[in-house]
């Protein structure tokens, strides 16, 4: 993605507080919880699926677009500590403060599941990659790239590196058994370094291939921090005092269509695929972030069309806080038991769900509309007895 040099980040910050980044966050945010906490897995919307291999959902949009939007607001965060006088030294273990704490809410959140649900039976591990612990990654050598001085330009050139040599490595080193090449599963070469570096600590055990996989393992991280990139470039082009509102949201539309585009004729020699976040992947799911931003920054920041925007601002503004509550919440519902009321028990989810949701919603919509229903209940829910009580005390959890 082409861009402008941007001002340095010792500049202060445009604007003290980006209302469309914060919206864009929460919506993203309210989406992937959602996403994750449908009423019942056998009756889920195909927008709300994850393709099945190769391709590209509504749902797969969800977590580049958070990755993409920490890049954005790391340009931000930066230039205002820096502006505030902090030095580079002092910056960096904030940095390694922050990329630590990331993944010890990942792997709290990892071990608190296995805790209450690991089968003994079972040769699956305590899962030591996942959603966190990748932003945290991200975050982290994104920070370098930023602090070594390196603008736009020069961010754009690792990012594309980053993405031109996990696409050769992933088709031209040959994988065990299987050869160069193999973009399935099994037989691709993220999966094949995941399992030799994780085995039973990764997500999902292939038994056919007596191999483990995890679609957030350490190669496919590498591409992913290109997506933070793009996000921080993008930041550059939303600081750039010099530039007007309407040329801002035009710069991010037209690239936003440039890399969907992009991403969608790489496609054809390295698929669109979440669980390998392949380099066609960064670029189209990137190009829909920038079209993202671009709408809402049209619409809250040029527009002031903000009567929609306050739900998202709450959940935006406690973000991490938000996604580890809700995940000990899922958690506890999918264990603990209460009566049914027929002398048996059943989940404390499945209850919520059939008597909140499922009782009315499905006679009317039907199954699948019903399950989603119980994911913006429960969401809102949160927001409405959590996320308010802490947005109006001005109480904002950062990590």
């Amino acid at each position: 993605m082409s861009a402008p040099e941007a001002p340095a980040l010792s500049a202060p910050p445009a604007q003290s507080r980006l209302l469309s980044l914060d919206v864009f966050r929460g919506f993203t945010l309210a989406m992937m919880l959602i996403a994750n906490n449908p009423g019942d897995w056998k009756n889920v919307l195909p927008p709300f699926k994850h393709a099945d291999w190769h391709g590209c959902t509504f749902t797969d949009l969800i977590f580049p677009a958070f990755v993409f939007i920490m890049g954005v607001a790391m340009t931000f965060s930066f230039a205002r500590r820096l502006s505030e006088g902090a030095v580079k030294g002092k910056l960096f273990v904030q940095v390694i403060k922050r990329t630590l704490i990331l993944i010890a809410l990942g792997l709290f959140l990892a071990g608190f599941s296995y805790w209450l649900r690991h089968d003994p039976e079972s040769p699956k591990k305590l899962r030591f990659p996942g959603v966190l612990q990748r932003l945290a990654l991200c975050y982290f050598f994104a920070s370098l790239v930023l602090m070594s001085g390196l603008r736009a330009r020069g961010q754009a050139i690792v990012a594309a590196l980053l993405l031109a040599g996990y696409h050769l490595a992933m088709k031209y080193i040959p994988v065990p058994g299987y050869g160069a090449g193999v973009l399935e599963l099994p037989g691709n070469l993220a999966t094949y370094l995941d399992d030799k570096i994780f085995g039973p600590h990764a997500y999902k055990y292939i038994k056919e291939a007596n191999m483990w996989h995890d679609p957030e393992g350490l190669p496919s991280t590498l591409p992913a921090i290109a997506t933070a990139l793009l996000g921080t470039i993008t930041g550059y082009v939303i600081r750039d005092k010099a530039i007007g509102d309407y040329e801002k949201v035009s710069r991010l539309m037209v690239r936003g269509f440039a890399l969907v585009v992009g991403g969608w004729l790489w496609g054809y020699s390295f698929p669109l695929n979440k669980n390998l976040w392949t380099s066609s992947f960064v670029l189209f799911t990137a190009g829909w972030s920038l079209l993202g931003l671009g709408a809402c920054y049209w619409l809250t920041d040029i527009k002031r069309i903000n009567w929609w925007t306050k739900p998202f601002i709450v959940l935006g503004t406690n973000a991490i806080f938000t996604y580890v509550t809700v995940g000990i919440a899922t958690i506890l519902s999918i264990v603990i038991k209460v009566g049914d009321g027929e002398g048996g028990e059943i989940l404390l989810k499945t209850w919520l769900y059939n008597n909140l949701v499922k009782s009315w919603m499905e006679p009317l919509f039907g199954p699948s509309w019903s399950s989603l229903g119980y994911g913006v209940f429960y969401i809102s829910l949160w927001t409405l007895l959590v996320g308010v009580l802490l947005y109006r005390k001005r109480i904002f959890i950062r990590v």
